[in-house]
């Protein structure tokens, strides 16, 4: 999705939301345009704090483009944060052009000014009302934070003038460009998550200090004790515990998990039906939860204890179970939440380690039940976020989280990562001597680390200079062949035959592009003739299947390439790309079929 459709997409959300909320006092202005700078903020407040109860709190700023607005939350520890927010709406055309340094220098100018308390009166009674509780609120030393969000390019310039400013005043700006606001939208819209909400607090840190309340039943020491390989405990907890946590902390509970809950799934809808209906039998039906933690406080749980407090907490397995207590406890009345806390109890399985390698092996295996592969456990990996984040500029998602869109927006394709890898893993085996070592059998290992498995070759395919562009021009040369290929299709083993052409058709691809094009990237010109002009794409395809069956026609009907190697790099090498042939492969009529 490239910035100006998001831009389209927003564009059209605000004229909703003009629409929807005509009444509202702050839309004073008669034409829809003139009104969006304030809807944008609304619709901040809508993305970010699923609510609109703060926008009485919006006022506008110097310009017809900027408003600004002041609220406050309660951060993870139930503590009072303030939040100043200036938005910058800009016009399509502006969408590629990065935050003006000058303008950003103004919103610094005004953020000083509110910190220090000397902002004037305002048009909007509700701001100054809440201008002069937050000068009392930084008066008694409260936090404060600064959020500056516009619809464009992040600007490196302006990057020190932040810095400086959180220096100066000991507080956090937060800088939100268009990417980012994309990035955050496609994770709502389409995932229904937000990882790293700037309306909320930090993420739920390894070390971070949480208190657990646990259910003794009025029995001493209700609780199971393991000290083997591993320190663990099995505890009772109930709904309101884990509606307490859910609301405090959000998806930022899951983040080892290797999935994250579906707001919207039939395991989801018959937990929430058991909740409400049979609450008896809850604890039966349900398996429980499984965390991680660093350790218990202290070392030791008290036979009459309470509530235990723990350093860090992360559930890594009973998202669902954890999705679907929340949401039925947070629309339940008070009486019913009485009800549900009485009945229900919750089994909750603790485990005390320190060590990643110990943390994957447990998710692994009590995920088990619910079959789990690989690639599963590579998900929150740095080079898997940034293949993603980098995906989103264009019309191929990269999928790193099994079924994590829940939808799509039209035109968009998704790639799951295992595809995405087996066809740049094909396309890459020309260079060095990977061709000679390979067969198709040496596939299971993609996502598995050496560290792991002697045989596996995770970092060698991830590694820390991979391209998204690079592992979709592979893609799309593979959907060139077989438009319908998938790892998970039942006869992939069949076509696994044929993508064996593909790291020679790269060479006779680098050739073409050489000639034609000089230095220009081949994975860009792969992508390119997809979208523009795919037919050359297919016609190289079925030159060096050519070549490669005039010197062996049973090439492709075997599952190995070793035996390949001299023969066909000797030949494939000398293979001199001049004009004439390069002519000579665009004039080619096309097979029906270029691999088969």
């Amino acid at each position: 999705m490239l910035n100006t459709e998001f831009y389209d997409i927003l564009d059209a959300e605000l004229t909703q939301l003009v629409e929807d909320n005509g009444f509202h006092p702050g839309l004073k202005h008669k034409g829809i345009e003139k009104n969006k700078p304030f809807v944008l903020l609304m619709w901040f407040l809508k993305l970010y704090g699923k609510t609109l109860r703060y926008s009485a709190y919006i006022t506008e700023g110097k310009d017809d483009s900027s408003c600004d607005i002041i609220f406050d939350v309660e951060d993870t520890k139930k503590k009072k944060v303030y939040y100043v927010i200036q938005s910058k709406w800009n016009n399509k055309k502006n969408v590629a052009k990065q935050i003006d340094a000058k303008e950003f220098k103004a919103t610094l100018d005004d953020f000083r000014i509110v910190f220090l308390g000397k902002k004037g009166i305002t048009d909007n009674e509700s701001f100054n009302e809440k201008y002069q509780q937050l000068r009392q609120h930084i008066a008694q030393n409260g936090e404060v934070k600064f959020v500056y969000f516009a619809l464009c390019n992040a600007n490196p310039d302006i990057m020190d003038n932040a810095a400086a400013f959180e220096s100066t005043y000991s507080t956090p700006l937060q800088i939100l460009d268009i990417n980012r606001i994309k990035r955050d939208y496609i994770n709502f819209r389409y995932k229904q998550i937000i990882l790293d909400n700037p309306l909320e607090g930090n993420y739920l840190s390894n070390n971070e200090r949480i208190e657990l309340p646990i259910e003794r039943l009025d029995i001493d020491r209700n609780f199971l004790e393991v000290n083997t390989l591993y320190p663990a405990h099995i505890f009772l907890i109930r709904p309101k515990v884990i509606f307490e946590l859910f609301e405090r902390y959000k998806h930022k509970l899951f983040f080892k998990n290797v999935r994250n809950p579906l707001s919207h799934s039939i395991v989801n809808d018959n937990m929430k039906d058991t909740l409400k209906k049979e609450m008896e039998y809850f604890w039966y039906y349900n398996n429980g939860i499984t965390a991680i933690t660093n350790g218990i406080i202290d070392d030791r749980v008290n036979y009459t204890a309470d509530n235990i407090k723990l350093d860090g907490f992360q559930i890594i397995n009973g998202a669902q179970t954890v999705h679907a207590v929340y949401e039925v406890y947070r629309k339940a009345t008070d009486a019913e939440r009485d009800r549900l806390n009485r009945v229900i109890v919750l089994t909750l399985r603790l485990i005390t380690t320190t060590g990643d390698e110990a943390m994957t092996k447990i998710t692994k295996f009590t995920n088990s039940h619910n079959p789990l592969e690989d690639r599963d456990f590579r998900v929150n990996d740095e080079v898997q976020t940034r293949l993603q984040e980098a995906s989103f500029d264009t019309l191929y998602w990269y999928e790193r989280r099994r079924g994590e869109f829940t939808d799509t927006p039209e035109g968009v394709t998704l790639i799951s990562s295992k595809d995405a890898a087996v066809c740049y893993h094909y396309f890459t085996l020309y260079s060095g001597d990977k061709i000679g070592r390979f067969s198709p059998d040496k596939l299971k290992y993609l996502f598995l680390s050496f560290k792991e498995d002697k045989k596996g070759y995770y970092e060698e395919v991830f590694d820390e200079k991979i391209t998204f562009e690079e592992l979709l021009a592979a893609y799309l040369l593979t959907k060139i062949a077989y438009p319908d290929f998938s790892v998970e299709n039942e006869d992939n083993n069949e076509k696994q035959l044929d993508l064996m052409i593909l790291p020679f058709v790269r060479v006779i691809l680098e050739k073409y592009v050489n000639a034609l094009y000089g230095d220009r990237n081949l994975f860009d010109f792969v992508i390119e003739s997809y979208e523009k002009n795919p037919a050359i794409l297919r016609k190289i395809l079925a030159y060096t299947k050519k070549i490669c069956l005039e010197l062996n026609e049973d090439f492709g009907k075997n599952i190995t390439l070793k035996e390949h190697v001299s023969k066909y790099r000797f030949k494939l090498e000398a293979i001199e790309m001049t004009n004439e042939l390069a002519e000579k492969i665009e004039n080619a009529e096309l097979p029906n079929e270029v691999l088969r």
